[in-house]
């Protein structure tokens, strides 16, 4: 019995040989190999999907910037070549005068004469504001609108100096004007004038209606149409500061073979802040300054 179970042991013995282990050794090191390839395959296959997507990236980043470069290229090029519209407004020039901020480069250039009326078609009267009470010693209220806190500056700023600047005539309408010229021309020809020259000398002191710049509703009458108005503080006042407010004296001494108007201290026009100091450093009217700039 134990020589049987003897062989048996060997036998089984037998069954696993060193060439059975090396074989699994072997089996087990491919595996391990194997897995090492897989691992190293898949993670050259995630870094080159990195790679390929930053690359693509860069691409479209690239792509982009050269659209965006040459969209704006394109966009400059075409904006250099738009012609600038003639009537462009200056930018704003914001000044601060007496404690009242303005724009200094606002500017209102319309010309009205016996030579330039304004058109049978033009809007007396839609870009008016009422002026308050407390700035007027007439009976007219209306002002162009725009030009209204330049007004009320200058008026305040006189007011702040001791100085009692008054709002007499601003606006004036077609009828008003009609009816102050003939009242003129009536007058004119009760001094003596022949009626068929009463017209052309009352045109000397009264704009004929349609021709005065009191329709614009850019000119101001201050305080008296009257030449007691010369000399006196108001008057002084006026001469040394409507400049920094936009206006100019309109109808100076020995100037009216120009204008067609007779001396008037009291008539003040606006022009706007910077035109009016370089008309009254040119010390020219508003006729030969608009001459010049053509």
């Amino acid at each position: 019995m134990n020589n049987m179970e003897n062989r048996t042991y060997k036998k089984k013995k037998r069954a696993i040989s060193p060439a059975v282990l090396i074989a699994a050794a072997c089996a087990i090191v491919l595996a391990i190999v194997l897995i090492v390839l897989l691992f190293v395959m898949l993670g050259n296959g995630e870094t080159g999907g990195e790679i390929s997507q930053v690359s693509t990236s860069s691409s479209e980043v690239s792509s982009s910037s050269e659209a965006s470069s040459s969209s704006e290229a394109s966009s400059s090029n075409e904006s250099s070549s738009m012609a600038e519209p003639v009537d462009k407004p200056a930018e704003s020039q914001v000044v601060d005068v007496g404690g009242y901020t303005l724009d200094a480069n606002y500017e209102r250039l319309i010309l009205v004469n016996s030579s330039n009326p304004l058109p049978e078609d033009y809007d007396y009267k839609g870009n008016l504001a009422t002026i308050e009470k407390k700035y007027l010693n007439g009976e007219l209220t209306q002002i162009d609108k725009d030009i209204l806190p330049y007004l009320l500056a200058l008026v305040n700023s006189a007011w702040e100096d001791g100085v009692k600047v008054y709002i007499r005539s601003p606006f004036r309408s077609y009828e008003t004007q009609k009816m102050l010229f003939d009242n003129k021309v009536q007058r004119v020809i009760s001094a003596g004038t022949p009626a068929d020259k009463a017209e052309d000398e009352a045109a000397t002191v009264v704009a004929r209606p349609g021709t005065s710049e009191h329709h614009t509703g850019l000119a101001v009458d201050f305080n008296t149409a009257s030449n007691y108005f010369e000399g006196t503080d108001m008057d002084l006042w006026l001469r040394e500061h409507a400049e920094d407010f936009g206006f100019i004296l309109r109808y100076p001494k020995e100037s009216q073979d120009i204008t067609g108007v007779i001396y008037e201290p009291w008539h003040y026009r606006f022009v706007g802040i910077n035109v009016a100091k370089e008309i009254n450093r040119l010390g020219v009217t508003l006729e030969e300054y608009i001459e010049m700039k053509k």
